[in-house]
């Protein structure tokens, strides 16, 4: 019997290497998740949306500083200023600074805080005087404004103010020739005496003793 001839084995075909492979297309979300992305595959949000969330922040109210807390800012930033300006300064210097102030001579950081500390008080002392002056003037006005017509006038007669003259022209006349006659002035000594008078009162009577005898003043003067 003849031999059967082998029949040569099929040619497989082969897929172009650029093609995708079915497994491939059809690869599971789950496989797709755990796949790695690259940092610029990374979605990004546009820029457009973060200009818009900064310019949302920047348009929200920012909470405002108090009176208070504006002055301890621009105090802190004052001192700190002048510390560097005042440690620049040679020791020989800064001693006649010190001494020029009313402030005892020694070590040049000693120094720089003694000065520190009279500047700081200085600036308190002109910042209270300021208050004063504006209390002591809106209540004046205020006195004027609660007298009637008739007394205001009668008010003005006396001050030397002639003609008829409406009632906030007249407030305002006499609030002038009172500064003029150093209203404020005498106002703040009167202030102060009051200030001062409260301040001993609330001495015991010991403390008191000693303060006469380093002023000299005899403690059983009645006057």
């Amino acid at each position: 019997e003849e031999e059967e001839e082998d029949e040569p084995p099929a040619a497989v075909m082969k897929k172009p290497a650029g093609s995708v492979t079915d497994q491939q297309a059809t690869m599971s979300p789950a496989r797709e998740a755990s796949t790695p992305k690259t940092p610029g595959s990374i979605n990004k949000r546009p820029a457009a949306a973060m200009d818009e969330e900064e310019e949302k922040e920047q348009q929200e109210p920012q909470p405002q500083e108090t009176p208070e807390e504006k002055l301890a800012r621009e105090e802190e930033e004052t001192t700190s200023a002048r510390r560097k300006e005042l440690k620049a300064v040679n020791v020989a210097n800064l001693k006649e600074m010190a001494l020029s102030k009313g402030l005892e001579a020694g070590k040049k950081d000693d120094m720089v805080e003694s000065i520190l500390k009279s500047e700081a008080k200085a600036r308190k002392d002109a910042r209270d005087h300021d208050v004063n002056v504006r209390s002591i003037v809106v209540a004046k006005k205020a006195e004027y404004e609660a007298l009637n017509f008739e007394t205001l006038r009668k008010t003005c007669a006396e001050a030397g103010i002639k003609g008829r003259i409406g009632k906030e022209a007249g407030v305002a006349e006499l609030l002038r020739l009172w500064q003029e006659d150093d209203g404020i002035d005498k106002a703040l000594a009167k202030m102060a005496l009051e200030a001062r008078e409260a301040e001993l009162s609330a001495m015991d009577t010991e403390a008191l003793l000693k303060l006469c005898e380093a002023k000299g003043t005899n403690p059983y003067v009645k006057e």
